[in-house]
Parts: C-alpha cells; structure tokens; sequence
C-alpha cells in the first residue's frame, strides 16, 4: 500500500475537533510543545521556524517526521499519541488550536500530505483531504506546516505574538534547541546550544528588515490572493500539485541545504543588502532541577522533575519571570509539569498533582540557593528570585505566604554570608550593620554584637528588607551603645589599640547618637604613661582639658590637669564628640574653674600654692563671676589652711604683701 493510500485509510473516518482558546494567538505555543515532542535524527540539532505574513503563517521543523499513529491523532479529536509525562503535550489536541485563526492547514510530514479545512466539514468539525505534493522528495527530514488565515484574523496580532517568543522558553524543553521566527519587521533566532549544568547560555540574534513595505509579496500569498480572485477550482488542484508545493515550500535559497538553513538564520545573501547590522543578546540562566514526590501518586506516575531557572542580576532591575508547565503560563519564573486547564492558558487550581507539584517548589528553591552561593555571579543577589509580597494571589501565591513557603525553608538553614565570608549562617546568627555603624571601608565597626555575627557588606542595600524579613537582626543605635558598653566593663584595652581611622569613624557614628547615652562610656584618651580612657562621667572629679591653644599658657601650681591625646584632638569627628562630652579647651576660665572647685576638696595645698592659686584667682577675675568664692586662709595661733569665703577673711597688716 502506498504512503497515500495509507494515509487516507487513516484520515478516511476520523474528524478534527476544534478546541475553545482564550487566546486566538495559544497556537504558537502549542506547536512549539509538540515541536518538543517530536523525534529527531542523531546528531541534528532540533529546530522550529515560524515564517508569519498577512495571509499566512508557516511553520517549519527537522523532525524525523509524522508516523501513522500522529496522523490519526491529529485527526481525531479523542485521541493523542502522548500518554506518559515524558511528552509535555498531547499531539493532536494541541494542535486544534490553530483553528482559531486559520480555516485551512496545508501539512507535509514523511510523506503524509495532506489538508485540513473548516470549510470541508460541519460546524466545529474538518473533513481532512489528501493532496500531493509533487517537491516532496525536497525535504525528507521537514514537516512543514501552512496555515491559511481566516478572513476574520488579526494579522497583526499573530505577529506580535510570535515576535514576543521569549528565549526563555527553551530553558525547559526537552529536546528543541533553535526556534526562529521571520515577520514582516524582522528575523530573530533564538538557540540553546550551551546546556551545560547548572549554567545554561541563551543566544538571541535579531535583525531589522529596512524595508518591509512590501515584505507580504511572498510567491506563495502572490499565489493564493490569484486564487481567492479567480475563484477555488478543486480540479485545478491536482493540476497544480507541483505549483502548490512550490507555493508552500518557497525556500528556493535553502532547499539545498536544508539541515543548515535553519542551523543560519540569516543564511540569505538577498535579504542583507539594506538589512541594519544583527543585535546579539546572550543571556546566562542558573537552571536548578529536583525532584517532587507525591503522597498520593497520580495514576500517570509518582514522581516529576520542577526546574528553576534564575537568571542572571546585572544592574538592571530583575524581571519576573513566567511560570512553565514547559511552555509559559503565568508571571512566575519556574517551570513544573502542572496541568492545566481546558483552555491550557491557566494551571489547574484543583489538581492534587499540581498541589504536590507546588508544594515540593521551596526545598527545591533551597537547593537553588545553596547553589547559587557557590556561584559570584548569584552569590549575594539570591534573595531577588524570592517571592515577593506583591505576588499575585493566586494557585502559586502560596509560595509566598501559605503553609510551607520558601521563607520557611530558608530560615533555618544556612543560607547567607558573614562579614569574613568564611562561612554560611542561618539568618537568625546574623546581624545586619547598617552604613552608620560602618567604617571607611564599608567594614562593620564591630563584627559580633547583639550575640549575632555581622551580615556581609557585600548584600546591597536594595535586598536589605528581604533579608531582614528572613529574620536577620538590624542593628539600632540602642544596640550599637549598648554593646559598646559590654565591651568596655570586659575590657576596653583592646579598643585602645584599633587603628586612629577606626576611632574616628567611631566618633561619627556616636556623634549620631544622643548625648546622655554616652556619659558612661570611656571614650576620652588621656595623655600620659598610663593611657587612660575616661568618660564624660569623670569629668566631675577630674580636672580634663584640651592642650592649651596658646603657647606658654601659665598654669598654677597644685592643680592636677589631664590633657587630651593629641592624635584624638587631631581628628576633627574625635574632637567635635570629646567636646560634645564636656571637655574644654585650657584656657584662663577653664584653669580659674579648676582652682574655684578645689577649694571644695578636702585636701590642703601648700602655703605658697594656696598663695599663687589666689593671686592667679585676682590677676583673671574678669574670668568668673561667682561672688562666695572662698579663698585660702590661716589663723593667728595656726598655721593650718582652711577654705573661708572673702568677705569673712581679713588682714592683721594690710601693707604686708605676699610675692
């Protein structure tokens, strides 16, 4: 039996049932699903072209071809040749849906050759017709596919659908590796060729047609618009077989060459002349694949592959992504075997195999992240493929915020770096250090605080949320004070030692802060052999002052001055805090305030210190206005000093002078 007469055997009593779409435009995809499906020859790198024009789109594929079983289930609505989950469509039924806007389908497979057309049969049902194709022998390793589009069609429409085929879609296909497509704007190619684990490279090369005015005159549509003129004749048909074929197989420049002319998009020497020069996008794709396995197994099997593919963050925004059930669904950014819906626009929201199916997504993410930290590229911009609160509510928003969420998974497990990026922490080991608390180097001021280790720098500000809602602590100026005082009842000497950039950046953090927070804290270096640091709560006992401003300033004898570290009073941030703590500049007030709060201690200077303190107390009295100011003084039968206010001290020999 001829292949002819074989394939009207095989069509002869079968009907062709139309599916119901949402979307006029869902027969792209679905071809792409069953150019998927198909087999290919060893050593052939898969390909899919869609050639789109005002009347007509072609589609274009070298796979091994249709066999009979195909050719039945593309006529019968009720049957398919894709019964396991190793296929990801079911030939035949997908097929139906390019009927929503083509009235007849030309289709040439390994010798089958037939027609397809509404107008052959009742509503809802075609009647498939055989016809022959006398340049068949042209492409024996080809199907190609004409869809004739109905009248009522938005051209326009099919091409924005096509042009808008993302790269993205071959991340999750099993076997096609090139789809192309050519409309009347411009000729892109998109490839997978690098698949190699867990990096998978996307290439795009797309060119502009300078001139596409008159870009619909393909000979084939120059062909059917003669016709549709002069009037369909079914006897002319056989007549023109041979014409036909050349109508729907106009690749004159390729037929030679068939495996390459689809390997080179742009293999067409006439259409570069005027064409502008190829835009080259590559794209790498982090591809994570785990298993799910389901309590209760569907009847189909008990496991499935989910793939997560992240792309890689450049400075740009990070996209969302679509979900798969292989083919784009929803805005998601994943792909799993979901089923779908009759209008397989939309996931199944009842099905307990897409519930497991969800519900095994987050320990897969996990799996992702822990990869990803292996990676620089991902290593600290993971956090962007997490779900976001503003996901839309829906089957898949549960990822999100119900039952075990991909938060959940993460939150235990160590999954971010430390400031020394020596290890991984779980979050709640982590404290995230904002820039105030940082040095000049962008390195927290200290790396442990709150019994949390630092978060790394290396995070950028605009993840930070995401990361604090992981259940990292944020570090406050409470906290930061707070921990400062820990370290200074255990052991202040340390700090002592850190570099002068590191205390002054300190000082810029504290001056931030409020000043009754900081009385206690020994933030005062003090010159001398012993370093002592002192709080502005020492102030009151002790007698601390910058070094004078004016050389040879007279100091008198019997006051215990401490003098400011010079190396802190020459940084601006160190000195503006240590006078923001009370310290004061040694000058004739501040020295006249020292003697007056001796007076009140119960210590006695000498005679001639008490002398000097006293004369230096009238030669700056300009300096102070306290009017009970007591002075040193001595009874006649005593020579013992005692602190008495002026006006009850009185001379025995007013000419006696004291030098």
């Amino acid at each position: 039996m001829s292949a002819g007469e074989e394939a009207s055997r095989l069509i002869s009593d079968s009907r062709l049932g139309i599916e119901l779409y949402s979307k006029d435009t869902h027969f792209v995809y679905e071809l792409i699903q069953n150019a998927d499906d198909n087999k290919y020859a060893s050593g052939m790198v898969p390909y899919l072209n869609f050639t789109a024009r005002d009347k007509w789109v072609k589609v274009q594929c070298n796979e091994k071809g249709f066999t009979e079983k195909d050719v039945n289930a593309l006529c019968n609505v009720s049957k398919s040749t894709k019964n396991t989950r190793k296929t990801i469509g079911e030939k035949g039924i997908g097929f139906k849906s390019v009927f929503k806007v083509a009235d007849e389908v030309h289709i040439g497979s390994n010798g089958f050759q037939f027609i397809l057309s509404k107008a052959n049969g009742a509503f809802g049902m075609v009647q498939p017709e055989w016809r022959t194709f006398n340049d068949w022998s042209k492409f024996p390793d080809v199907t190609l596919l004409k869809l004739s589009l109905s009248a009522d069609c938005e051209a326009s429409m099919i091409h924005e659908e096509i042009e808008d085929l993302k790269p993205t879609v071959l991340l999750f296909l099993r076997n096609l590796l090139k789809i192309s497509i050519d409309t009347p704007d411009f000729r892109k190619e998109m490839s997978c060729l690098d698949r190699g684990e867990p990096l998978v490279t996307l290439n795009t090369t797309t060119r502009w047609h300078a001139n596409n005015e008159d870009d619909d005159s393909d000979h084939s549509d120059r062909k059917d618009d003669q016709k549709s003129e002069e009037g369909h004749d079914d006897s002319d048909d056989s007549n023109n077989d041979d014409q036909d074929s050349q109508e729907l197989y106009d690749d004159s420049d390729d037929s030679n060459n068939d495996d390459q002319d689809n390997q080179e998009l742009y293999d067409d020497s006439d259409d570069n002349n005027g064409d502008d020069e190829d835009d080259v996008e590559t794209q790498q794709f982090l591809v994570i694949k785990g298993e799910a396995e389901f309590k209760k197994a569907p009847p189909s099997g008990k496991t499935s592959i989910i793939s997560l593919a992240f792309p890689e963050v450049d400075k740009g925004t990070l996209d969302t992504q679509d979900v798969h059930a292989f083919l784009p669904i929803r805005d998601y950014g994943f792909k799993a075997d979901f089923s779908l819906t009759s209008s397989r626009e939309e996931i199944d929201h009842t099905s307990k195999w897409n519930k497991s199916l969800r519900d095994s997504i987050s320990p897969i993410f996990k799996a992702a992240v822990d990869k990803m930290n292996e990676l620089p590229p991902y290593r600290f911009v993971w956090m962007r493929y997490l779900p976001t609160p503003d996901l839309p509510r829906s089957f898949l928003s549960k990822l999100q915020d119900g039952g075990i969420t991909i938060k959940d998974y993460l939150i235990d497990e160590p999954c971010l770096w430390s400031q020394d990026q020596e290890l991984l922490h779980t979050p709640e080991e982590l404290i995230y250090v904002p820039a105030m608390f940082r040095s000049r180097n962008k390195k927290p001021l200290f790396y442990e605080m709150a019994g949390r280790t630092a978060l790394s720098s290396n995070y950028q500000e605009r993840d930070i949320a995401t990361i604090i809602d992981l259940r990292v602590l944020e570090l406050t100026m409470s906290l930061f004070i707070e921990h400062i005082m820990d370290v200074a009842n255990q052991d202040w000497s340390e700090i002592t030692q850190y570099t002068l950039d590191w205390h002054e950046d300190l000082a810029k953090t504290l001056l931030k802060a409020d000043s009754e927070s900081l009385l206690t804290l020994p933030l005062i270096p003090l010159e001398g052999p012993k370093g002592e640091w002192v709080s502005a709560k020492d102030l009151m006992t002790r007698n601390v002052f910058l070094k004078p401003e004016v050389k040879n300033t007279q100091i008198p004898p019997g006051i215990d001055f401490d003098f400011v570290q010079t190396t802190a009073m020459q940084s601006r941030a160190r000195l503006a805090l240590i006078r923001r703590l009370g310290v004061n500049s040694c000058d004739e007030t501040a020295i006249c305030s020292a003697i007056i709060r001796s007076l009140n201690r119960p210590e006695m200077p000498g005679l001639e210190v008490a002398v000097a303190q006293t004369k230096y107390l009238f030669e700056h009295r300009s300096e102070f206005t306290t009017s009970k100011i007591k002075f040193w003084s001595t009874r006649a039968e005593t020579t013992q000093l005692i602190a008495t206010e002026g006006k009850k001290i009185y001379f025995d020999d007013c000419r006696q002078t004291y030098p």
